[in-house]
């Protein structure tokens, strides 16, 4: 019976545990932007073409707020934000003007992935469409 018990309250704490890692959130540092990137697919007045590239240019665990500042224009590409990319704005100059689209559907070989996947806390996104073309 003790290790009935036991395993019951082992299996209590590991539940516990894991919920409370799954609603975890990151301190960004307040309300100020530490620093902006800017995404332009014509390659001018912007550091990057692609905005996975801008992402995966954020430091890994970051813990300020970096704004990704995105230029109208429709980017026909998938988007995934790592867990370890946290407190990221993306900011677009509007909803009809910059999307953000890809044509991805599931097949038997192939799992479907959305064009926007976000996996850790504190991410934000402002006048920008998603879709799927």
């Amino acid at each position: 019976m003790a290790s009935l018990f036991q395993i019951a309250i082992v299996s209590l704490f590991l539940f516990i545990s894991f919920s409370f890692r799954l609603s975890e959130t990151t301190d960004c540092g307040g309300n100020s932007i530490a620093s902006t990137i800017t995404i332009n697919q014509r390659g001018y007045e912007g550091e990057f073409i692609s905005i996975q590239k801008a992402i995966d240019s954020v430091k890994n665990n970051n813990d300020r707020w970096v704004k990704i500042h995105i230029h109208a224009g429709t980017y026909m590409e998938k988007v995934e934000i790592p867990r370890d990319k946290p407190c990221v704005i993306f900011e677009g100059e509007g909803s009809k003007n910059t999307i953000i689209q890809y044509n991805d559907y599931q097949t038997e070989e192939k799992i479907w992935r959305p064009t926007f996947h976000s996996n850790p806390p504190n991410v934000i996104a402002l006048g920008i469409t998603f879709k799927v073309w």
